[in-house]
């Protein structure tokens, strides 16, 4: 800038001489208007050095603030791909967990139903059960009534072990017989 202000002013000087013909009042005045200019232009300067620093200050704060947004963001980036591939694998263990449970379901019905067919069978062989035990008991039953009514004893008054053994010996020849070819296979 000194270079170009320094054209300027002699450009003017030129012209002022040029115009006065050496006079010296007009010198002067060229003078003094080229040193108050320089006085001017060295202010215009100075503020213009003082603002340049303000400017790069302010610059050098801003490049400050975007290192430091940037090592914040790649901070926050890194984090976010963390979280990220912390929710892809919760999404797969959710997706193998419902899968799961979809089997685990059907072998829940499965085992329902086949509980459902064991009780049915627990039910029925209960039923056939107390059917064999009341029939078992009901054929005792009988057979102490027809020992008691063809001895003419009376249950009181008989020793119970000649009891049993009559009763035992009464339920067997009473009961189906078994055929000599049965007893050989």
């Amino acid at each position: 800038m000194n270079g170009t202000h320094n054209m300027q002013c002699r450009n003017v000087l030129e012209v002022a001489v040029n115009h006065g013909h050496g006079n010296k009042k007009r010198r002067k005045s060229s003078n003094e208007y080229h040193r108050s200019r320089h006085e001017t232009t060295a202010l215009e300067m100075a503020e213009v050095k003082e603002e340049n620093e303000h400017l790069r200050i302010m610059v050098e704060q801003l490049t400050n603030s975007v290192e430091e947004l940037t090592l914040k963001y790649n901070h926050n980036k890194g984090i976010v791909e963390e979280l990220k591939e912390q929710l892809d694998n919760t999404k797969l263990r959710v997706l193998e967990l419902e899968v799961d449970l979809f089997f685990m379901s059907g072998d829940l019905h499965e085992k329902s139903l086949s509980e459902k067919n064991l009780k049915a069978k627990l039910d029925e062989l209960s039923t056939r059960l107390k059917k064999a035990n009341d029939t078992e008991h009901n054929r005792k039953a009988a057979a102490k009534r027809q020992v008691l009514n063809a001895f003419q004893w009376e249950e009181s008054s008989a020793k119970p072990v000649v009891l049993r053994a009559v009763y035992s010996f009464w339920e067997a020849s009473s009961g189906p017989m078994l055929e000599v070819e049965d007893f050989g296979n």
